[in-house]
This record gives C-alpha cells, structure tokens and sequence, in this order.
C-alpha cells in the first residue's frame, strides 16, 4: 500500500524528536565509544601474548560488544520515535541475545564471502587482467547487494527477524527502488 509523504514534514519530525532527546542519544554514543574503545586498547596494547587465541577471544568480545552497542542505538533510536508522548525504561533499550545472533551471522556471512573473494583474488596475482575484471565485476555486484541489504539491521531490531529473513525483508524493501 502506498503512504504519501513529505520529506520536508519528515525532516522537521525527525529533528524535532531529535532535539527533544539529544542528550540521551549522545549519551548512549559516548557510553558506547568508550566501552568500545576501551576493549580496542586492550586488544592492541594490554594483552602483550603472541597467542593466536588470546587475540582472538579478545577480538570476538569486542565484535560481540560492538554488535550490542549498535543494535542497542538502533532501539534507542526506534524506542525514542515510538515513545514521543510517554517516557521509556533503559531497559526497552538493550538488545536481546537472538538479534545480537542474527546481527552476528549477517555479518560474519558478509565477511567469509568478502575474504573468500580476496583468497580467490591473490590466487590470480599472476593474471592481472583475470583479477581486475573480476575485481570490477566483484565491486559492482558488492555496491549492488550493499544497497538491497542496508535495512537487515532496521528489521533485526523493530521486527526481531531472524537474520536471512531480514537480508530477504531488506531486499522486498528496496525492490523497485535501485535508483
């Protein structure tokens, strides 16, 4: 069904419910960047060990936090939309452990195909003209598929989708709307 809208009365609604909870919003960003930051120094400087798995165990907590910290800004920023006229609990704001999962399998699918193009990439470095085209090919297809999927965190959060539902939500959102 199709809903008329004015991008001008949507700009005004959004910037007044920004101003209206701005402080939270920065609050909750600060809060984040120096939790994240935080687990950053201590992946890179505190933990000396040349141990493969320290790093690594290190490195997944920080993707974990930083899975929960922007699934949480999207709630926060949904729960603030939705409660203009009533006051919210800190606790409607905190993200669910199955959206921190799906968030976490769309991520980590985006990130095996992208270093599997790259092991497939170096393989070619002895074909320069093979490599690049695939590379341009690569890089079409990649901004095309950004561009469909840039929603699955949206339906993650405000629908609790699993995450191959939201990547397919995503992509029934943007049909028709490439350019």
């Amino acid at each position: 069904m199709y809903h008329p809208f004015s991008v001008a009365e949507t700009t005004k609604t959004a910037w007044h419910i920004f101003k209206k909870n701005f402080v939270t919003i920065i609050v909750y960003s600060i809060i984040s960047f120096i939790l994240l930051s935080i687990l950053a120094v201590l992946t890179e400087f505190i933990i000396t060990s040349d141990s493969f798995s320290a790093k690594m165990a290190v490195s997944f907590i920080l993707l974990f936090v930083q899975a929960y910290t922007t699934l949480g800004l999207y709630k926060l920023i949904f729960t603030v939309i939705d409660s203009e006229y009533y006051e919210f609990e800190f606790s409607q704001v905190l993200p669910g452990i199955k959206m921190i999962i799906s968030y976490l399998v769309v991520v980590f699918l985006i990130a095996f195909i992208i270093t599997n193009l790259h092991f497939l990439l170096v393989r070619l470095n002895d074909y320069s003209y093979t490599q690049a085209v695939i590379q341009d090919i690569a890089t079409i297809i990649g901004l095309y598929l950004a561009l469909r999927i840039m929603f699955f965190i949206t339906f993650i959060v405000d629908d609790h989708s699993g995450s191959l539902e939201s990547i397919r939500q995503s992509f029934q959102l943007t049909k028709g709307y490439f350019f």
